[in-house]
């Protein structure tokens, strides 16, 4: 470098700087080219555009300054799963059954013994803000000798068992003379209950909407929650008059029969209720759901 006048060492450093470049540029390319590491970075399901708005108070009488900006909310599959269970799982009510002291034929020792005992009768849906519950007829207690009062035990309504009185069903055509719908009997001198407690935390979804390999999970189990996640596998439709439309009737999924008992909520990867396991659907070999818009459809008739 010495023997090289200012001519040279300018052709010699514009030489490396042109080096350096291009190895530069060869490295990145590798880099892109390298396959993502398992587990290093999450897989993301949906991009959510969140408007933020910050409120500031200044000590000041002047106006509230509102400032807003948004930002990109990165949700991955497994968040929205879990969203999407804790927000349905709400809705899952268990249901119990007392004798009814009044109506009983038992002797008196029997009696004294079955007063303070709770039977589980089997899981419902909370289907609205009034704290009705619609679930299988076919697990209610029958005895030729015994009647039997009802109770739910609510997810807003904790460690409380709330008297129920069951609403007169006039639809008894099809797969709804399978269910019973109850609501909370607020007369009862067993339990008082405000049923402005009872918070209605899942929508009830469009199950006309779904579509074959969309993501559900089913709920259930008698002491603890129990889920399972699958896809919609097939539906069963039949058009609607002389339109194109189409109403579905039944939503058979990919998660096994044994792994769901009666009683079972089926929903989306939002939380809405789109599905509920009646006995005109068991099967060995498949499992089925009845679609929730046959229930919306008679729901306001039931609750007026």
């Amino acid at each position: 470098m010495e023997h090289l006048n200012k001519q040279q060492i300018v052709l010699v450093t514009l030489l490396v700087a042109f080096i350096t470049a291009i190895t530069t540029g060869i490295v990145m390319v590798s880099l892109n080219n390298q396959q993502e590491q398992p587990g290093v970075v999450n897989t993301v399901n949906r991009v959510v555009e969140r408007t933020i708005e910050r409120v500031i108070s200044p000590a000041t009488s002047t106006p509230i300054i509102k400032q807003t900006e948004n930002r990109t909310v990165y949700v991955t599959l497994e968040e929205q799963a879990v969203k999407a269970v804790e927000n349905g799982i709400k809705s899952l009510v268990r249901v119990y059954a007392t004798v009814d002291t009044t109506s009983s034929r038992l002797s008196a020792s029997a009696l004294a013994a079955a007063q303070s005992t709770y039977i589980y009768v089997g899981s419902g849906i909370l289907l609205d803000d009034k704290g009705t519950v619609m679930m299988n007829k076919s697990e209610l207690l029958y005895n030729y000798s015994t009647n039997y009062n009802y109770f739910a035990v609510y997810r807003e309504v904790k460690d409380q068992k709330v008297p129920l009185k069951t609403i007169k069903n006039d639809n008894t055509s099809g797969v709804l003379n399978d269910l019973t719908f109850f609501t909370p009997d607020t007369t009862s001198s067993i339990v008082k209950i405000d049923t402005k407690s009872l918070v209605f935390n899942s929508s009830l979804g469009n199950s006309d909407n779904l579509k074959t390999a969309q993501g559900i999970f089913t709920i259930s189990g008698k002491d603890n929650d129990i889920v399972h996640q699958g896809i919609v596998q097939s539906l069963e439709k039949e058009k609607v008059g002389t339109t194109t439309a189409e109403k579905v009737n039944k939503i058979n999924i990919s998660v096994n029969p044994s792994n769901t008992s009666l009683g079972a909520m089926l929903i989306n990867t939002s939380g809405d209720i789109i599905g509920f396991k009646t006995s005109s659907v068991v099967s060995d070999t498949q499992n089925s759901f009845i679609p929730i818009n046959i229930v919306k459809n008679i729901l306001s008739d039931l609750t007026k």
